[in-house]
């Protein structure tokens, strides 16, 4: 029975450090630099921000992201796809990507913000979530109002 709960535990051991290696992922032999994938993946935000907002501009030309991208920067969807992959494996890398997309594109909507005449324009978000609550204040109001009314 001893024998038995050792050779248990030393097979749980076993399992439980083989599980905690880490995978690694071998570099592919066309990797996209990690400046040209900051790049990428900027285009590829812009792309979306121009679907999301309405006015897409490269739907009417009949522009194909995808296809934009991979011609833009002279690669396929697999090297993309292994480049990201590769990247994705190492959190510290591939953080460090998205930061860099993330401050392009905060310094390209401050631009944007100064050419329409304002500084900081509020996230219109959060004007609704005001807006909404505002409404109910008002709602309320008029509520009470019209119960005064009826009396």
């Amino acid at each position: 029975m001893i024998l038995k709960m050792k050779c248990f535990y030393l097979l749980l051991l076993v399992m439980m450090v083989s599980g905690c290696t880490e995978k690694v992922i071998e570099k592919p032999e066309n990797l996209i630099s990690e400046k040209e994938m900051v790049d990428i993946y900027f285009d590829v935000a812009l792309f979306n921000a121009s679907k999301n907002s309405g006015y897409d501009k490269f739907r009417e030309h009949a522009i194909n992201s995808r296809d934009y991208i991979y011609t833009k920067y002279g690669i396929d969807s697999l090297q993309l796809a292994n480049s990201g992959t590769y990247y994705a494996a190492k959190p510290v890398v591939y953080e460090k990507i998205y930061e860099r997309v993330e401050e392009r594109l905060d310094s390209l909507k401050r631009v944007f913000d100064k050419e329409i005449g304002g500084e900081d324009v509020p996230d219109s978000r959060e004007d609704i979530r005001i807006d909404s609550l505002n409404l109910g204040d008002e709602a309320r109001e008029q509520i009470s109002e019209q119960a005064k009314d009826s009396l």
